[in-house]
């Protein structure tokens, strides 16, 4: 599903409110898991917790995987569509540093 936004926000939404340009959910039914959270929510987790161990895991990565910051970069300005909103989500970890870039 694609998105019409006439902005250049970047933006975070569930996939099956929102128009969308980007997937950023886990593999499955046919979609590509790039820029899905590895990191799983757990019973005894809350998602607080998970976000955290995911913040870790993003910023190392875009420290030491120059492909993934390459196309996290590509991401800035575009409607971001995972499952989670509107709860917190890994989406808002990758907005939150999309933010801090030009």
């Amino acid at each position: 599903m694609k998105s019409s936004k006439d902005n250049n926000e970047t933006k975070v939404v569930n996939i099956r409110m929102e128009e969308y340009d980007v997937y950023i959910g886990r593999t499955g039914k046919g979609q590509d898991g790039y820029f899905g959270n590895p990191i799983l929510l757990r019973e005894n987790q809350t998602r607080g917790a998970t976000l955290e161990k995911y913040e870790e895991y993003f910023y190392n990565r875009i420290k030491n995987d120059p492909e993934f910051k390459r196309r996290v970069h590509v991401l800035k300005g575009k409607t971001l569509g995972c499952f989670c909103k509107p709860y917190p989500c890994h989406g808002d970890v990758i907005k939150k540093y999309l933010d801090t870039i030009k």
